[in-house]
């Protein structure tokens, strides 16, 4: 029997390389990306809601590219890009969820709830929550992932933005459904 202290928190060398989520993380696990987006969470909310820096674009767009389920923490690490301070997530957030969408694993309902959660905590800003949707639903296609996750988050949103986000957020979630052609309630 081999005696000695077990050490689980031995550091990969590999987690101080810039690319490391995309390379390595997703990469290793491409059927289950809830198990790769877990851990990578942190960063992306870092970067969400205090702008330190890139969060993580290639990893959310891998996230949104691997066979596995998209559930809880893909969705989560999406509305946390959706709603980031660097332009560089937003963009990667926008094309995370449309991707997601285009692959028939989009559930509006969870990013939706997350982002009204997170600004009703205080923890993400209303802007740049108006700002990814209104992009998402310009591009081809976008506007019925982009209704489904306001028709989700729309009401909290609007509880906890200010009176200025109260007119930006209304019109891009009454835009995107008279895109997408919803009647009712948005396609989930």
């Amino acid at each position: 029997m081999i005696e000695g202290k077990f050490e689980p928190d031995i550091p990969c060398p590999h987690r101080s390389l810039p690319d490391f989520r995309d390379a390595h993380t997703v990469a290793a696990l491409p059927w289950h990306p809830e198990i790769a987006a877990a851990p990578l969470l942190t960063g992306v909310a870092s970067a969400a809601d205090q702008g330190g820096g890139r969060g993580a674009p290639d990893f959310l767009e891998a996230l949104a590219a691997a066979d596995g389920p998209a559930g809880p923490a893909v969705h989560l690490a999406v509305a946390y890009g959706l709603a980031s301070v660097p332009r560089e997530d937003r963009d990667a957030a926008v094309r995370a969820l449309l991707l997601l969408a285009a692959r028939g694993r989009l559930d509006g309902e969870l990013p939706g709830r997350e982002l009204a959660e997170l600004v009703g905590l205080g923890t993400l800003k209303a802007a740049p929550v108006t700002e990814s949707p209104r992009a998402a639903a310009a591009a081809p296609q976008g506007a019925a992932p982009v209704c489904a996750v306001l028709a989700a988050g729309l009401p909290g949103l609007l509880a906890a933005a200010r009176p200025q986000a109260h007119g930006a957020l209304p019109a891009v979630a009454a835009d995107s459904a008279r895109l997408s052609g919803a009647r009712g309630n948005c396609p989930r």
